[in-house]
């Protein structure tokens, strides 16, 4: 019996059917999970969707509902800071239009 990968035993010949083996990392790993070697972290990623530079990891299964959340707040942060930024527009805009009233 060889072990390759977290847990995976092959038994004989007739099981090398079901697996694959990652010509980077060296490992086998079956079929069935759908992974995919990353060029960026040098890993192999089940159900890998992208790899993030921002967050400077793999996107896969097991993150991308992180994910969403991270785009999700990140979408929020930028509309208050535009919204922020839109009120301060107007205070400084107000406070001129007082200042011209107080000089006449």
């Amino acid at each position: 019996m060889k072990y390759y990968s977290k847990n995976f035993q092959i038994k004989n010949n007739e099981q090398l059917s079901d697996f694959q083996k990652c010509k980077q990392c060296n490992i086998i790993i079956p079929k069935k999970f759908n992974v995919t070697h990353c060029n960026v972290c040098k890993v192999c990623v089940r159900e890998q969707d992208h790899h993030c530079p921002w967050t400077g990891k793999c996107i896969g299964k097991y993150n991308i509902v992180q994910f969403y959340f991270f785009l999700f707040f990140l979408l929020i942060y930028i509309f208050s800071t535009f919204v922020t930024f839109l009120l301060f527009i107007i205070y400084l805009q107000d406070d001129r239009d007082k200042n011209k009233k107080n000089k006449i």
